[in-house]
């Protein structure tokens, strides 16, 4: 507290939230690490909640999954404001396992070989949404 150089009680507090769909699969076979994964489509979409907060000049962006750190950079990079704080595992519980990058879905780690994502979706669509949540709460 004592690092605080300006105390306003006129703080303004907006918030928006909404879905993403995007395109399921489920693994067909068994294996840990390192052994590629074998999917068939679900006809169940993943949804995610995606959501942003602003209190003042910080903005907080969220997801009710377990995003790839890349993605929350992303987000951050993408804000209109300069004080942007991802928050994940939000709002409850998306039925998508763990939300890879993109580029992660080439590679046979526990994280992608268990999402139930298709990939090519889930990434643009969160980084997307959420920035154009927070754009909408600017002044």
């Amino acid at each position: 507290m004592k690092n605080m150089r300006i105390m306003n009680t006129d703080v303004a507090i907006k918030g928006a939230q909404q879905t993403v769909t995007c395109g399921a699969r489920r693994r067909t076979n068994s294996g840990r690490e390192g052994a590629s994964g074998t999917y068939e489509n679900d006809s169940n979409p993943v949804i995610i909640r995606i959501g942003a907060l602003r209190v003042g000049d910080i903005a907080l962006g969220s997801a009710n999954a377990e995003l790839y750190n890349m993605i929350g950079q992303r987000v951050k990079q993408g804000s209109k404001f300069r004080n942007t704080i991802m928050v994940t595992l939000a709002n409850g519980s998306a039925n998508s396992g763990y939300v890879p990058t993109d580029d992660a879905f080439g590679r046979n780690t526990f994280q992608v070989l268990g999402s139930r994502l298709k990939p090519g979706c889930a990434e643009n669509a969160i980084v997307h949404g959420i920035d154009d949540l927070i754009e909408k709460m600017k002044d």
